[in-house]
């Protein structure tokens, strides 16, 4: 069972031109991952990074986030991306539960990292910029004597810690090994038939793990990915970008196919994807005359739609070919997953048809939440994992999400609010 890294390594052999990673900015292929990641590996190590460590970074969508994956994998170190949109206070509360020991940072968040050094909650030397000189100087001029010497990192090693986006209570951090993202990315390749040929524009913050799921899943197909940068949604950029590039993959929000579907409307545009293409909904259900829009405007695209959570990975998938006629659903079980548990308040399982707690058990589920045993203790029983969603099974099998029983938002359940593109909150 391979790690990120392993992957890209692998790759970087049999392959290493391809060009695997890219934005606005620059590309890497493979090659150029696995050297830029060696040497932020070598970097890191040389400032005391050691296995378990946690390596923390705050930016926007950009391509640094494929080296810092690649360099934490290799060490055994704990990747812990930041969401942007959260407030300094709200991060300087996550960073003193985590106590990264390495900050990466975009310049646009410098009064972020200034108040942690000034608070003392980071060291001002165990901080980069990462879009700065000094950044390109160490990917290039940064190198181990022995590269063999970086490798530090095992299949049940830790890799992951993302904190959920709580509205009430403590945000937590969900834990994430090697091992569990070698199948959630097995499984994403299995249920959307990823192939080497496709490319994925990844749309929704890479802090969040709807699009940190979907890169891993796309470098562990040998697929390519185009990290969409602009901090805000924008339909012609998209549109460009998604033409340009012959991307055939998206995951995006009900808001964001509203707004498209609305600015092909205003500018009478039509069948403007002029190849195969899948779109993914997530985060929230579809209403049924949005989908019907997004086939008459999109003709050779093929949509999906899916429920998940942070702490179990994908949960159900709704196909292209299920969209009208389990209308209302959100699908059943991925492939590899037990079936779902529905459950009363006394924990019994309930008949089909009644609504209950839904418990899922994927082979990807979280470990527990960062230091925190009583909240990880009242998440599972047994293997399966709840997060209080509330649901039912129908006479046909497939999964109907009713309500959520606690009142925390967690990434999937998300609504982007965009006004003019802009980014205005949840709603």
């Amino acid at each position: 069972m391979l790690t990120f890294d392993d992957i890209v390594d692998s790759f970087a052999r049999v392959c290493p031109k391809k060009i695997v990673v890219s934005d606005d900015i620059r590309s890497l292929s493979y090659s150029n991952l696995q050297s830029n990641g060696s040497n932020l590996a070598a970097f890191l190590k040389k400032n005391k990074i050691i296995k378990g460590d946690r390596v923390a970074f705050l930016s926007y969508n950009r391509i640094e986030f494929a080296e810092i994956l690649y360099a934490t994998s290799k060490l055994g170190a704990i990747v812990m991306p930041i969401n942007f949109r959260l407030s300094k206070e709200e991060i300087a509360s996550i960073v003193k539960d985590a106590n990264p020991k390495f900050f990466l940072y975009e310049r646009e968040f410098f009064k972020t990292i200034n108040y942690l050094v000034k608070n003392n909650f980071l060291a001002k030397n165990m901080a980069i910029c990462i879009d700065t000189k000094n950044y390109f100087k160490l990917l290039t001029k940064t190198k181990s004597t022995n590269p063999l010497n970086l490798k530090n990192s095992k299949k049940n090693d830790n890799w992951s810690l993302m904190y959920t986006s709580g509205t009430t209570g403590k945000p937590k951090g969900v834990i994430r090994n090697h091992e569990g993202y070698y199948h959630l990315s097995s499984i994403t390749s299995i249920e959307l038939k990823i192939r080497k040929e496709d490319k994925a524009l990844l749309v929704m913050p890479l802090c969040h793990a709807n699009s940190f799921n979907f890169f891993c899943a796309y470098i562990f197909a040998g697929a390519s990915i185009y990290i969409y940068s602009k901090p805000s949604f924008n339909c012609q950029y998209f549109f460009k970008i998604l033409k340009k590039h012959h991307c055939t993959f998206t995951s995006l929000v009900p808001t964001h196919f509203i707004i498209m579907l609305d600015y092909m409307k205003k500018y009478n545009k039509n069948n403007i994807i002029k190849h195969k293409f899948n779109f993914m909904i997530s985060s929230a259900p579809a209403r049924k005359d949005t989908k019907k829009l997004i086939l008459k405007y999109f003709k050779d695209a093929n949509l999906y739609e899916l429920y998940g959570s942070s702490e179990s990975g994908w949960v159900t998938m709704l196909h292209p070919e299920e969209q009208f006629s389990h209308l209302g659903t959100v699908g059943k079980e991925c492939v590899g997953s037990k079936a779902i548990k529905i459950m009363n308040d006394d924990r019994k399982e309930v008949k089909d048809g009644v609504i209950g707690e839904l418990y899922a058990s994927t082979p990807y589920n979280f470990l527990g939440y960062w230091k925190n045993k009583s909240k990880t203790k009242e998440a599972f029983i047994d293997d399966y994992v709840s997060v209080g969603d509330l649901a039912y099974r129908n006479k046909n099998g497939f999964i109907v999400l009713v309500d959520r029983k606690k009142y925390d938002y967690f990434w999937w359940r998300e609504y982007l609010s965009f006004r003019g593109g802009k980014y205005f909150g949840k709603t």
